[in-house]
């Protein structure tokens, strides 16, 4: 059957944002950006087959040369490979040419994970849960070192979140990092923000959300200037302490499972890894052998 591939920004918003809403297969990435908004972001696809939309993509760079694939939906009676395929073909000579070095999609459910597998993507590392108990937390009080001094704790907002995001950008290797569009959407999700500092100078901050009775960290991270003083544990301890005086049950926080220091971190402080973990796929645009 017939079909062409547009530029998403190039065919009706409401008609795409509708398609993004119905019944069809959906990968969706862990995206603190709507999908809705990502129609009109560069790297969006959309396959029109007989007049009709078919199946869309969006693989978006977060950072200059990293991209992930944000959502892939397909109607459910179309060929969902096919579509994949021809979609990339379009996609990758894109972010070849705006020298996007690498893409990365999270390889659940399983049905995206066989899909990926197939077209040249290569598992590179599991995101890892772990949970804390209240009662098995091994509490890190900065005042209790001799070389800390007075620190300031702030909630994030707006007029911080620039120094924020610089935290995040030398905190996190270029794959993880967050873009500064995704991060204020990682903000207007939360419901417990520190910014930590010392004489002005922005040291770490923590984003966490509150689901029911659980408080789950979505972002965490120390300037490399001040890592290996325990202040993200310490970080971590007061979210926790006043999150048990405001009725939280239970906490969480992922990360990835080659990243040795952070899961050091957290199973210090007592929290304990979950059976299950989520793969991680990269293909490298330069390597794969799509054309257009």
């Amino acid at each position: 059957m017939p079909f062409v591939i547009y530029p998403s920004d190039a065919l009706d918003f409401k008609l795409q944002e509708s398609f993004l809403k119905g019944y069809h297969l959906h990968y969706r990435h862990l995206d603190w950006v709507s999908e809705a908004h990502r129609i009109q972001d560069p790297f969006a696809f959309t396959l029109v087959e007989n007049g009709e939309i078919a199946a869309m993509l969006s693989c978006a760079p977060e950072v200059p040369e990293h991209a992930w694939i944000r959502y892939y939906v397909c109607e459910r009676h179309a060929d969902f490979q096919a579509h994949f395929q021809s979609l990339l073909n379009v996609a990758i000579p894109a972010l070849r040419k705006a020298k996007v070095s690498h893409i990365y999609a999270l390889g659940s459910p399983e049905w995206f994970g066989r899909l990926i597998a197939a077209n040249q993507f290569t598992l590179t590392t599991q995101v890892i849960t772990l949970h804390l108990d209240p009662a098995q937390h091994k509490a890190v009080n900065l005042l209790s070192s001799a070389d800390d001094g007075d620190f300031q704790y702030q909630a994030i907002s707006a007029h911080n979140l620039e120094a924020v995001h610089r935290i995040d950008q030398l905190a996190f290797q270029p794959m993880w990092q967050l873009g500064y569009e995704n991060l204020r959407g990682c903000l207007e999700a939360s419901t417990k923000t520190y910014l930590m500092t010392k004489d002005e100078s922005a040291m770490a901050y923590l984003i966490a959300e509150r689901l029911f009775g659980n408080q789950h960290i979505s972002r965490l991270a120390v300037n490399p200037e001040y890592q290996g003083r325990r202040y993200g544990p310490a970080l971590v301890s007061k979210m926790i302490a006043e999150g048990l005086a405001e009725g939280v049950d239970q906490f969480s926080v992922n990360t990835n499972a080659d990243n040795l220091q952070s899961l050091a971190a957290y199973e210090g402080l007592g929290f304990t890894q979950a059976r299950d973990s989520l793969p991680v796929y990269a293909l490298s645009v330069n390597d794969s052998t799509f054309q257009l």
